[in-house]
């Protein structure tokens, strides 16, 4: 618990305390006002306080009573403006960071990238890469079901097109036993990446869906996009230091560090 808030209920506390005691003990609550002001009355402080006292004094305590509340009231939104704005920056810095890893790992702004699930749709809605106008920019291994790279669960994801994936466990299951990502700059959406395993290489066929994830009155082999998306990918088992390459033999080159 902060100082500020021990300060706030420690106010709240002393203040509703004597407030209280003036509206429910007038008599008690004066004796304690004759030692400070007793001089100034003709019996000194032996003079009985009148019903007019009373009610003066109850008067005195329910107006302590809403001071103190409208006080600690005033505190608690200040302190709550305060942890609200520190919280904002805090988040501010976060998104930042975030879209600094972004850029620096894909090349590609951080309010732009997100993850497109693969759609594993039939044969029949897919297009052959070539017809695609797409690149594929690299791969990054994905570790911890998706803790790291940090940025990964920051990034919207979308599955079947433009069906935003919302809920946590939504999320844990779209991560879960995710090896790697691919990024490509197709407006298509991925159907699915097949995998062969070799001795010293993965190889990636990419299969372009006909559905485009990004919109637009144009089909999506029209189009290559600046954004990057990120395709899960799940490896029948660890990558280990060999290399990724597509179906056609390019190469593709590990993003960020392990």
């Amino acid at each position: 618990m902060d100082s500020g808030l021990l300060y706030i209920i420690g106010l709240f506390v002393v203040g509703m305390g004597f407030s209280l005691w003036a509206l429910l003990r007038p008599d008690s609550w004066m004796r304690v006002d004759r030692v400070t002001w007793g001089w100034m009355l003709k019996g000194g402080r032996d003079a009985e306080l009148s019903d007019g006292g009373r009610t003066w004094i109850r008067i005195r305590g329910v107006i302590g009573i809403v001071v103190t509340v409208i006080a600690c009231g005033v505190l608690l939104s200040l302190r709550a403006d305060a942890i609200g704005r520190a919280d904002a920056s805090d988040q501010q810095r976060t998104r930042e960071e975030q879209r600094q890893q972004v850029a620096e790992a894909w090349g590609a702004a951080g309010d732009g990238i997100r993850v497109l699930v693969p759609t594993g749709g039939a044969a029949s809605d897919s297009i052959a890469p070539e017809e695609v106008a797409s690149t594929i920019t690299g791969f990054q291994v994905v570790q911890d079901d998706g803790a790291s790279p940090e940025y990964l669960r920051e990034l919207p994801v979308f599955r079947n097109g433009d069906e935003l994936v919302m809920r946590k466990d939504e999320l844990a299951t779209v991560f879960a036993g995710v090896d790697l990502l691919i990024g490509t700059t197709s407006v298509c959406d991925v159907s699915k990446v097949i995998v062969t395993s070799e001795p010293d290489r993965v190889v990636l066929d990419v299969v372009y869906a006909t559905t485009a994830s990004y919109g637009g009155s144009f089909t999506c082999t029209q189009k290559s996009i600046g954004n990057v998306g990120l395709t899960p990918v799940d490896l029948p088992e660890p990558l280990g230091d060999r290399t990724v390459a597509l179906a056609d033999g390019t190469t593709l080159t590990e993003i960020g560090s392990r």
